[in-house]
């Protein structure tokens, strides 16, 4: 049995989870069109890898830029609770495709930040998710 899978080399919309969203739709509309049936999309491609970014976090320090761009990243991030994961359900079944998507993780209950993957099903929804690292900037 053959597959064709798309590996997404693109970039988000970085920092705003809406557009990179609907970024997301419009490239898997287009890569199931053309026969693809696994999409792959890079690591936290919401809201954006963080490369470059401390966060002004140092060992035993804080700057107050740092503090002001964290809650912007958290922002952005997803939480596995709202309805951005239904939407990525709804395109995984309308398009008939298998998607894995990497995102930062938040959770409604602690401002902790997860490096994660997302796998979901055109026919069981969501699969699960895989945690990859973990961010502790507060």
């Amino acid at each position: 049995m053959k597959v064709k899978v798309s590996l997404i080399q693109d970039s988000p919309v970085f920092f705003d989870i809406e557009k990179t969203i609907d970024k997301i739709e419009n490239l898997v509309k287009t890569h199931a069109k053309q026969g693809c049936e696994l999409i792959v999309f890079p690591e936290t491609f919401i809201p954006g890898y963080p490369r470059g970014f401390s966060f002004g976090a140092v060992v035993g320090s804080r700057t107050d830029e740092g503090r002001k761009l964290y809650p912007d990243y958290h922002k952005n991030s997803l939480d596995l609770e709202g309805e951005e994961l239904q939407r990525f359900v709804k395109l995984a079944k309308t398009e008939k495709v298998y998607l894995v998507i990497g995102i930062t993780e938040k959770q409604s209950n602690n401002g902790s930040l997860y490096c994660s993957m997302l796998y979901i099903s055109p026919t069981d929804g969501f699969l699960g998710v895989h945690l990859q690292r973990t961010y502790y900037l507060e």
